[in-house]
């Protein structure tokens, strides 16, 4: 990663312009100064292109132009332990429901007690971002539940298409 540090200033006024004009008109502009990496980055994915601007902007140089990939001086072997779906989703569907057993709800609503808001990268990530339509109570709990639970599934899925593309690669059936 190019070692430039985040700009608030130069985020802020990107992911304004990305909402005011639309992030297709965000990638246009970084399709502009680094088209390789607008095409890898996609048309939807603003935070990723608020990033490459804001690196192209501090530094003068595209991103993938930073980002060189050199393969490591060793062998890989990647172990993907895997169950059958159906399998993985009860347990993920156990694991959320102890994880509100534990306090989960209690949690986000401390952070939000504590001033972080809806708007910070971390309140967008799983299990925190599927509660904020009952904190505004536009939803109730166990709607709210039911999408995390829906959405840790979808992110379990991508994880599997993630591994099937690793080198050496051995599956491993639990």
């Amino acid at each position: 990663m190019p070692p430039v540090p985040p700009q608030p200033e130069l985020r802020a006024e990107l992911e304004q312009y990305a909402h005011k004009h639309g992030a297709a008109a965000l990638y246009l502009r970084l399709e502009q100064v680094d088209p390789q990496a607008a095409a890898t980055i996609g048309r939807e994915n603003v935070r990723r292109m608020v990033r490459a601007l804001e690196v192209f902007h501090m530094t003068g140089v595209p991103i993938s132009q930073q980002q060189t990939r050199h393969p490591p001086p060793y062998h890989i072997t990647t172990l993907w332990l895997d169950m059958p779906r159906a399998q993985l989703y009860a347990r993920i569907d156990q694991r959320i429901d102890g994880m509100m057993a534990a306090g989960l709800l209690d949690e986000v609503h401390a952070l939000l007690r504590h001033g972080y808001g809806w708007h910070l990268s971390s309140m967008s990530s799983l299990g925190y971002i599927q509660f904020r339509p009952y904190f505004e109570g536009s939803a109730p709990l166990e709607a709210c539940v039911q999408q995390l639970k829906y959405d840790t599934h979808a992110f379990a899925r991508r994880q599997a298409s993630w591994f099937r593309r690793l080198p050496g690669l051995v599956r491993v059936a639990v």
